[in-house]
């Protein structure tokens, strides 16, 4: 979910101002699979705007937008050329395959935007197992995510996944709607 953080500022100086500042974070979940958000998946949670998730991966859900905010994902390397974008409330599966990063932007943006792209770039800090986004995911937060993503993707029976995810400490996370599916055709280069 999203981080939401509302400060209220008040200052007083014979007249009384007062400030709203709303910072919010997008989670950006990268799955190995291009038909769905489904399976396994590097998480990159509380990612701030116009940072760039880096991967290589078949589909990305983006969740946690407001309806002011548009998440973007892209081909070509890192986050070079933009192949898809959708705006929020709801949460965004893009599908397609070859996707090698995504980010967000702070504001609803039209597809022919000129926004500067990331500002910077995050590393993964967990992964994620779910044979359905909306009935929930285990997940397991981590400082070395890729490794433990090389072990996870040798189990091929989800039973199997679901234990080893809870022996290493991962937990259980409660499903979300999804938004349709924005299919990106092949995002490969």
């Amino acid at each position: 979910m999203a981080t939401k953080v509302i400060l209220l500022l008040t200052v007083l100086i014979g007249l009384q101002y007062s400030s709203t500042v709303v910072v919010e974070a997008v989670d950006i979940l990268a799955f190995d699979s291009g038909s769905s958000c489904s399976g396994n998946a590097l998480t990159f949670n509380h990612i701030g705007s116009q940072s760039c998730a880096e991967f290589h991966k078949g589909s990305v859900l983006i969740r946690g937008l407001s309806a002011s905010q548009t998440g973007r994902v892209y081909n070509g390397g890192r986050c070079r050329t933009k192949v898809g974008q959708g705006s929020g409330p709801v949460e965004r599966c893009f599908v397609g395959g070859g996707f090698t990063g995504a980010d967000w932007v702070n504001e609803r943006v039209s597809e022919s935007s000129s926004i500067s792209r990331c500002t910077s770039s995050m590393t993964p800090n967990g992964i994620l197992f779910t044979k359905d986004i909306t009935k929930g995911a285990w997940v397991l937060k981590a400082s070395n995510p890729n490794d433990l993503m090389a072990q996870l993707q040798t189990l091929h029976d989800d039973a199997q996944k679901v234990a080893w995810l809870q022996q290493q400490g991962a937990y259980f996370e409660a499903g979300s709607a999804v938004g349709p599916n924005l299919n990106i055709g092949s995002a490969d280069c």
